[in-house]
């Protein structure tokens, strides 16, 4: 990518994605070349090296990168075929664009979801999947054959357990190790030599710590009140709005829906909100947003996050939403993290000269596009759209999610949008996680960490 579109976090580089480009409608991978996919023996089928295999959106080919021999490259400028996806990483590349590409286009998931699928056993963002069939048929892929061979989910997550070298005590349950310890374990037993005497020899078998009681809803909402939890991080996104008037995105009432029935004529729904069509279209994004100026007031669910911070016990409250209802419930501003932005705020996207707030909101009721006064550079609010940096106070709750937070609440959201997604990943590790939401979220399923399905506000009221 080039080093204008990244941003240097630790650990590497965020990414700036294309929404949409035209190479997309070519996305024709037939069906058997996903089955084929071998996630453990992956191998250029050229040279056979085993490193950094792509896998062609066109075709189905799996060669090498370009940091290898190149060969995916060479069947690039072939064939003609522009996007790819590293199958180490999941990253899509489109080369004739020369850009990383989301996964929001519908021929995209058609090919990313079955393997991602078949690599984790669940497909980000969306319902769970008992078989690589099933998500097949909702995705309407090759209706000429669906008997394909059912891959079980829980087949795919179930761990090889074998017995461990040391026996449980009495009302302890089992543990297990891996496959090495049980081989140096008959190794062990094959060296011992009846030689000695080691009867009256004291041994002290080693203390085998008991795994953490499994998180549940009623665990998590008691140790809440019990005070258990004193540095709560709150990741909330579109969801906790509804309830107050304001659409999500992904749901069936949602705004990506809403798009599809408007006479915008969009490549896409999200390229209402991506820069570059911004750039381009600006008057799309004016005649929509006019449909969203309201008097909205807080909801429960914002009320609850700002009671948690007057109970001394918020860490922070990182939102993907733009509407601001968490200062209108009194929430202070140095614990709020806007990742994407506020309309509280606008500016020339050309010069960068700042609007009043009056001004803008004016000519969003209006639908008409504001033009800058000093350079006829388009005007818009401070939102961040697709293809535009997160602000720096993002990257800053990263690392304050990263070594603080002993329970992360996250509310509304179905974590799909990067970065933003990242603050669910980088939670410390030991923090107990809780995920609300009307769609599961992949991973809301471990010890630690539950999924507790219903709309935010009901689920607080309890």
């Amino acid at each position: 990518a080039k080093k204008e579109d990244s941003i240097p976090v630790e650990g590497g580089y965020l990414v700036n994605t294309k929404m949409y480009c035209k190479h997309m409608e070519n996305v024709t991978i037939p069906k058997e070349s996903i089955e084929k996919v071998d996630f453990k023996n992956l191998q250029c089928e050229i040279c056979e090296v085993k490193e950094e295999i792509m896998i062609c959106f066109s075709c189905g080919a799996m060669m090498c990168g370009r940091n290898q021999k190149e060969h995916m490259i060479e069947h690039s400028k072939a064939s003609k075929h522009q996007i790819v996806m590293a199958l180490d990483d999941f990253s899509i590349w489109c080369y004739e664009c020369d850009s990383y590409l989301d996964i929001a286009h519908d021929n995209i998931k058609k090919v990313f979801y079955p393997l991602h699928f078949k690599k984790f056993g669940s497909v980000p963002g969306e319902e769970k999947f008992t078989s690589l069939e099933s998500l097949f048929e909702k995705l309407s892929l090759d209706d000429k054959n669906k008997q394909l061979k059912k891959v079980e989910v829980e087949d795919l997550k179930k761990p090889v357990r074998r017995k461990s070298q040391f026996a449980p005590k009495e009302g302890e349950e089992q543990t297990w190790t891996s496959e090495k310890g049980e081989k140096e374990e008959e190794e062990k037993k094959e060296e011992e030599s009846p030689k000695e005497d080691l009867s009256k020899l004291k041994i002290q078998e080693p203390e085998i710590p008991k795994e953490p009681e499994a998180l549940t809803k009623e665990i998590l909402f008691e140790n809440i009140k019990s005070g258990k939890y004193k540095k709560i991080a709150v990741l909330t996104g579109a969801g906790i709005s509804v309830a107050a008037g304001i659409p999500d995105f992904r749901s069936p009432d949602g705004i990506y829906n809403m798009l599809k029935g408007t006479d915008l004529n969009l490549p896409q729904p999200e390229m209402l909100f991506e820069i570059n069509y911004f750039k381009e279209e600006p008057q799309a994004f004016y005649s929509f947003a006019k449909n969203f100026l309201g008097d909205y007031k807080p909801t429960l669910t914002h009320c609850f996050i700002s009671f948690l911070e007057k109970k001394g016990i918020l860490l922070i409250n990182m939102t993907q939403n733009i509407d601001g209802l968490e200062l209108l419930a009194k929430l202070p501003i140095n614990k709020l993290v806007q990742c994407h932005g506020t309309m509280e705020t606008s500016h020339c996207i050309k010069c960068k000269k700042e609007v009043p707030k009056e001004t803008m909101m004016k000519h969003l009721r209006e639908g008409k596009v504001l033009k800058c006064d000093s350079c006829d550079g388009v005007c818009k609010p401070d939102v961040v759209f697709f293809g535009e940096a997160l602000p720096p106070s993002f990257f800053a709750g990263l690392a304050t999610l990263k070594a603080d937070a002993d329970l992360a609440i996250v509310m509304g959201t179905s974590l799909m949008v990067y970065p933003f997604a990242m603050a669910d990943e980088v939670v410390n590790k030991k923090a107990d996680k809780v995920l609300i939401n009307m769609q599961y979220v992949t991973g809301y399923n471990e010890k630690r960490s539950i999924f507790v399905k219903g709309k935010t506000d009901e689920i607080l009221r309890e």
